[in-house]
């Protein structure tokens, strides 16, 4: 009976009054210290720093009262070397004050991969090999061939590009496509005692493609610096139609070439 008395006491009700209202002190100073904390309602617009040197770009970016950090690196030649290419988050964005910005930089030098082996594909698949490689198909230049719609050659910048040589990502790929054979004829010519390299240029300039081309097997040297010594057709022996083969054999003997007749290799 004496607690019931105690609850409708005055009592009892004074210092339920003064509980309640220490509570909503507490509550109320708990909410003005998490605003202070999370700084509530102050916010600050992400700059645009795409574009910038990573140096300017921290300059901005503290200077706005935030701090940044380079995660990743790409390459992309439609934006300068050496600049911002995206930022997390990004441009316009409302953030609070000291939020770190992550920033993925472009590049300053290219990556390099290998020239992959275009001969003897469809184009449409040297297209794929081409992308998967991170090049571009430029030119699709047509050339007459044994061969029909496949690829007989690639060139860089209008220079022959050998399969393995090391090239930036993104650079334009020619390719020569075969279109079979031309009516014209042309005379075979003679190649024997030249260096591989003067040869295959002698052959393109006739019409013609250097086919099979035999190395000894104890060179260890370039094969443009060996030598023909034989070739077959033989040199004016028939014409030849435009986009045919000429095969070649090759010593690093520059004198071997004279002793061609003694030797058949037919």
């Amino acid at each position: 009976m004496k607690f019931l008395s105690f609850l409708f006491s005055r009592q009892f009700f004074k210092h339920l009054s003064v509980a309640i209202i220490i509570l909503v002190v507490l509550l109320f100073a708990l909410m003005i210290s998490l605003r202070i904390y999370t700084q509530h309602g102050k916010a600050i617009q992400v700059p645009d720093v795409r574009g910038l040197e990573e140096m300017q770009a921290g300059k901005m970016l503290e200077q706005a009262e935030l701090r940044w950090e380079v995660i990743d690196s790409v390459f992309s030649d439609s934006i300068p070397k050496g600049t911002v290419a995206e930022q997390i988050p990004r441009a316009g964005s409302k953030v609070k004050t000291n939020r770190k910005l992550f920033l993925i930089m472009n590049s300053k030098s290219a990556r390099m991969v290998a020239m992959p082996d275009l001969n003897d594909l469809s184009v449409r698949y040297a297209r794929s090999v081409l992308e998967s490689t991170g090049l571009k198909l430029g030119s699709t230049i047509k050339v007459f061939s044994e061969f029909n719609n496949l690829v007989i050659g690639q060139h860089h910048n209008g220079v022959e590009i050998k399969a393995g040589t090391p090239i930036e990502v993104g650079s334009t790929i020619d390719i020569l496509v075969a279109s079979g054979l031309s009516d014209e004829t042309t005379n075979v010519p003679a190649l024997e005692g030249m260096r591989l390299v003067d040869a295959s240029e002698l052959i393109r300039i006739n019409g013609l493609h250097t086919g099979a081309v035999i190395v000894p097997e104890d060179s260890d040297m370039n094969e443009d610096s060996l030598w023909v010594w034989k070739q077959l057709p033989e040199a004016g022996s028939k014409q030849l139609r435009v986009g045919e083969s000429i095969a070649l054999w090759l010593s690093a003997d520059s004198i071997k070439y004279m002793q061609s007749d003694s030797i058949d290799l037919k």
